[in-house]
């Protein structure tokens, strides 16, 4: 970054020095959610925005993970859990293909809040219930994150170029393999709780 100071010969009272500032602090802001959204890829540690970066890639990702899967639970097949479009698995995917695993704790919060909420307006004031169910469902879903994001990286590349039939045949087949991890543990957890009954494993799993 280049900086200039203005010589005091030139600086007048009056000038606009609040608005020069105001101008200066909202440049750096949309500069700095610019360089977030258009260059994902990773800064060296001693990068100076290196921080910053991460931890907007960590709030973001926990954003859109609640936020995306609230609406696709509104599909959701009893108990409430499973539904046929679940966005927040392909955000989570998507972010551990392009940052690698150190993404998979943001997945780990995103998921919890978010089956949390759901498991609340569940089982009323029953949070201890609520609490572990989300918190299987959770593990299960950064578990399907973290090997998700290192299939893909081994299988495709990153970044993925999709220009060859093989990449594209590997990247329709993977994705849909990797979501079965987080189906199969979670219904196996969640009917180990008690909360999804048997004669309705086959729909759940189906659906999930």
């Amino acid at each position: 970054y280049t900086r200039y100071r203005r010589s005091p010969s030139t600086s007048r009272a009056g000038d606009g020095g609040p608005n020069r500032r105001f101008r200066y602090i909202f440049g750096r802001i949309a500069a700095t959610l610019w360089w977030c959204v258009a260059e994902p890829l990773h800064r060296p540690a001693f990068y100076p925005q290196g921080r910053l970066h991460s931890i907007a890639v960590h709030l973001l990702l926990i954003a859109a993970y609640v936020g995306s899967g609230r609406l696709g639970l509104f599909l959701a097949v009893p108990p409430g859990y499973a539904t046929a479009i679940f966005p927040p698995a392909g955000v989570a995917a998507t972010a551990a293909v392009m940052y690698g695993i150190e993404v998979v704790p943001s997945v780990v919060v995103g998921s919890l809040a978010l089956n949390l909420w759901i498991g609340i307006g569940l089982n009323g004031s029953d949070f201890g219930s609520a609490g572990v169910a989300a918190a299987v469902i959770a593990a299960a879903s950064a578990l399907q994150a973290g090997v998700a994001g290192i299939v893909l990286r081994r299988a495709i590349g990153y970044p993925m170029a999709l220009d060859t039939g093989r990449e594209l045949r590997r990247f329709l087949a993977l994705p849909p393999l990797c979501c079965l991890i987080s189906t199969t543990l979670s219904l196996t957890g969640l009917w180990a709780l008690g909360a999804v009954a048997p004669s309705a494993l086959l729909v759940n799993w189906v659906t999930w």
